[in-house]
Parts: C-alpha cells; structure tokens; sequence
C-alpha cells in the first residue's frame, strides 16, 4: 500500500533537483514523502492546505510565469473538486501543468466515496489537448512522471496501488485470433490471466499520447474489441472513436458500471464487486462472446 504514491513524489522530488522551472503544489497529503524537498525549495515547494480550488488556482498562476507546476492530491480532491479552475485556469488560458492524482479509483475505498474517483477518465477527456497516463508499474510510474513534466501541455497522471507484473515497453502484449482484449493500466494481469480462454489478442492502454495512441488503434482495426477498464464503462470511447466508423470493427467496454457501493470494504472487494478480477472477466467475457455483441 502507498509504494506507487511514495514512489512517485520521490521521483518529482528528483526531477525538483533537476529542473528549477518545476514546481511542486500540494494539499497536505504526501507531505511524508517529500523529504527536505519543502525546506530545499520553498519557493517552488507549496503546501495549500485542503484547499484544492486554490491547489488549481496557484498551479495557473505558476504557469502564467514560465513555471511548469506539478498539482498533486487524492483524485477526487484534485479533479472533481477542483474541475472548474482546470477548466478555465488551464483549458481556458491553454497553459500547461502536470495534474498527479494518487488513489486510482478505489484504492482508499475504507475512506469512503469522497476518496474514491472512478470518474477520473472520463472527466478529464473532456478537456481538449489533455494527455492522460495510467503507469501501473515502477517503471511506468516513473516514465509517466518524467514524460508529463518535461512536456508543456497539460497532463493527467493517475497513480493507482495495484501493479501489473509486467511493463511492457509495446501496446501488443500477447496476441492471438479471437477478440482482442484492450487491458487499460492495472487491468493487464488478470486480463492476461485469461487471454488463452478466449485464443485473445492483449493490447495494454498505459497513455493516451498519440504514437502510443496510433498503434492501439491499429491494433484494434477490424477486430472485435473489448476494453477492460479499472474506472468507468466507456471512459476510454472518446479516444477510441475513429473505430467507431469502421463497420468491420466492433467495440464493447467492461469497466465499472455503478460506483455507488455503500460498504465501502476493501479494494480488493470493489474490484470483484465491480466484476474486474480474473474469475469475473472470464465470465463477463464469456457473456459478451455468447450475446454475440461483438
């Protein structure tokens, strides 16, 4: 538990050492990770309480002076609390920033609903130009991180607990002739773990950049395709839309459906509860190939 979440602010703290334009915003949380980066840097290390519009609001203001900041909470503090001021304060003026989401979308589910944020994806594909990662590895997390912060637009990093135990460096993980299988960040090993059920091509979504973008899309051309989702059902259509116009392509979503669990338990309930472990897939899978859906 946390192993990504520390992993990750100890990589912006490196990248802090090696870039004085990055800047680091924060709302109390993670606070332990930081090291001495706060009393290092204290001018582009701040702490704003749990005040996340004035998280979003600051991160701009940064931005506004040749800064690339780093905004970093819970998810659903960072982006559902704080939507409008991304929307104006990034979108609007087109400034560039890195938005670190930790939590995925139910890591904390003991903490309840508000530090649960299955909606993340879908949320913020609906800002344009947005490049959204999703590492689910050491590797990955780290890649991720330094990719957004050395770019200039805006960027969506979700850091979530649940590793796969592979990083694989193309989108085509396994292949096969019967659907193919799009395993979205955490959702590759027990994608993976029944792929040889279905005779399945496996294509891993970790980012939403355009090469990477390209070649899922092609790997999807004319298939029958399914995408496995950890967030909500569907997040991922606006990106997958160009085969949406291919009659010879079919697309299906198995993500979640209903977020409202009341007992909140453990994250490894919600991912059985929400039929995204490997025995569920299966079935769910098995649903979709006897409907004929795809």
């Amino acid at each position: 538990m946390n192993e990504n979440r520390e992993l990750a602010i100890q990589t912006v703290t490196k990248l802090l050492a090696a870039n004085d334009k990055l800047a680091l915003v924060w709302a109390e949380i993670s606070g332990r990770y930081l090291g001495n980066a706060l009393a290092q840097w204290p001018e582009r290390v701040i702490n704003v309480g749990i005040r996340e519009q004035l998280l979003i609001s600051v991160g701009a203001g940064l931005a506004l002076d040749g800064m690339r900041p780093i905004m970093h909470t819970f998810s659903s503090f960072l982006l559902e609390r704080a939507f409008e001021q991304i929307k104006i304060g990034f979108g609007h003026q087109d400034l560039g920033g890195v938005l670190l989401g930790i939590g995925g979308s139910f890591d904390y589910a003991s903490s309840g609903r508000t530090h649960q944020c299955p909606e993340d994806i879908a949320l913020m594909l609906t800002l344009p130009g947005i490049e959204i990662h999703t590492p689910s590895s050491k590797a990955e997390t780290t890649a991720a991180i330094e990719k957004a912060t050395g770019d200039v637009g805006l960027h969506y990093v979700r850091i979530a607990d649940q590793r796969n135990s592979l990083s694989p460096a193309h989108p085509l993980v396994h292949d096969g002739n019967g659907p193919t299988i799009v395993a979205c960040a955490e959702m590759l090993d027990p994608v993976l773990a029944v792929a040889e059920l279905f005779n399945a091509r496996v294509v891993h979504f970790k980012s939403s950049h355009k090469t990477e973008l390209d070649q899922i899309l092609k790997l999807c051309s004319g298939h029958a395709t399914i995408v496995v989702e950890p967030w909500l059902d569907g997040s991922l259509s606006p990106l997958l839309r160009p085969l949406f116009a291919q009659p010879e392509s079919t697309v299906s979503f198995l993500g979640i459906t209903d977020p409202e669990l009341r007992r909140y338990g453990t994250a490894a309930e919600h991912t059985r509860a929400h039929g995204l472990d490997a025995i569920n897939l299966s079935a769910r899978i098995s649903e979709l190939l006897s409907q004929k859906l795809l």
